[in-house]
């Protein structure tokens, strides 16, 4: 028996989850794909499954007997796959989740991974969890879609699901493509001048050790069916991101600026709903930032 199962335990969040666990004293299964763990954590009992066999999904549900779980596992908006990989991964894989979850541990509390990019690129500032979705992408869409599968299962088979809406995660593990990964590749390999496509956008970073011990939270004491946004409620422009980067880095590099014109977009979420769960931050910007240059 597990008092945490975590899907996608190989991945950036996942991982997190994992080590948020394990320090909370918690007995943990990490499901990974085959051939997906690269860095497993101590304390962490893995399995390999293929989510495509569903008598080894239940049997593995059954056998884990989890008191909590963390759905992390699907596919990221800067995955390379077609577009019904991309449902399949964030929509299909929530579904059959959930029915196992229904017939093998209806007693579990489940929160499934969503994201912020529901809202859409023009949402009201700070963002509560009542904002009107405008997703505007196919990801986004997914993840709608991913919530939809979670309310169902709440409401029709009593499922303890409810929904996490991590805005932007900054940690250990960051994946290539960020604004943060592309500045810190730039800076570890001296480049003379840190080159990016924009610095007004405003976005709100978490760490992902403080969204990962959010979710066990929520997987604790989330209302099924309800949304929570998984953010630290600060509001920082990517031209402020950088000037600290640089600090940290102890980088006098210029930054060249590709789109001088380009206003950006705001993306600020509302935390007032996760912290009246008990939730506080533990890591501001600076930190966060520390410890990806100590690594």
């Amino acid at each position: 028996m597990a008092e945490v199962l975590v899907t996608g335990a190989a991945g950036f969040l996942g991982s997190a989850v994992c080590q948020a666990a394990r320090v909370e004293g918690s007995s943990v299964i990490g499901l990974v794909r085959p051939g997906e763990l690269a860095r497993p954590i101590e304390g962490v009992i893995y399995r390999e499954l293929d989510w495509g066999d569903d008598t080894a999904v239940r049997a593995a549900f059954a056998a884990a007997a989890p008191e909590r779980i963390v759905h992390c596992a699907g596919a990221t908006p800067r995955a390379s796959i077609s577009t019904s990989a991309l449902y399949e991964a964030n929509v299909g894989l929530v579904w059959r989740l959930l029915e196992h979850v229904a017939s093998e541990v209806p007693a579990a509390g489940v929160v499934i991974v969503s994201s912020a990019a529901v809202y859409g690129s023009s949402p009201g500032i700070p963002t509560t969890e009542e904002e009107p979705l405008d997703p505007s992408t196919h990801y986004a869409w997914s993840k709608v879609m991913a919530e939809q599968a979670a309310r169902a299962f709440a409401s029709v088979e009593g499922v303890h699901a409810c929904i996490a809406r991590p805005f932007n995660l900054l940690g250990a593990g960051e994946p290539q493509g960020s604004v943060v990964s592309d500045v810190i590749e730039q800076i570890e390999a001296d480049a003379e001048v840190i080159r990016v496509r924009e610095t007004a956008s405003v976005r709100d970073f978490i760490d992902v050790d403080d969204a990962a011990r959010a979710l066990l939270l929520l997987a604790e004491r989330g209302e099924p069916g309800q949304a929570y946004n998984v953010c630290s409620g600060t509001g920082v422009t990517v031209a402020m991101l950088i000037a600290e980067m640089l600090r940290v880095w102890g980088s006098s590099a210029p930054v060249e600026v590709a789109d001088q014109s380009d206003c950006g977009t705001v993306s600020l979420g509302d935390d007032r709903r996760l912290r009246e769960l008990g939730w506080t931050s533990r890591f501001d910007l600076t930190d966060s930032l520390k410890g990806l240059c100590s690594r």
